[in-house]
């Protein structure tokens, strides 16, 4: 028993490795793709990119939201899924606010 554990752990272990490897912070990335520019160019560049994300994430919350009245569903379980969008969506506006 105590072997499978140490295998499990070991597995566990490895897969958080190769995983953390992998991870690159979105940030850095578009840091580095706005590098290129003065620093004039870089603030620039990188209000194209936060006005780019905006505008995706909008998007994906409309998509979202439209999916959510398309369900064959009960409507109670529909206006609670609409409340629990909306709710998700203000705290995601004070996270990235604080931020």
């Amino acid at each position: 028993m105590w072997t499978r554990i140490g295998v499990a752990l070991a597995c566990a272990c490895a897969l958080a490795n190769a995983y953390g490897a992998q991870y690159r912070d979105p940030a850095d990335e578009v840091l580095e793709q706005c590098d290129e520019f003065s620093q004039a160019d870089i603030r620039d560049c990188l209000q194209r990119k936060v006005h780019g994300s905006m505008k995706a994430l909008a998007q994906a919350e409309a998509k979202v939201a439209s999916s959510v009245e398309r369900w064959d569903e009960r409507e109670q379980f529909i206006a609670q899924a609409r409340d629990r969008l909306r709710a998700s969506k203000s705290a995601f506006v004070k996270y990235r606010d604080a931020q």
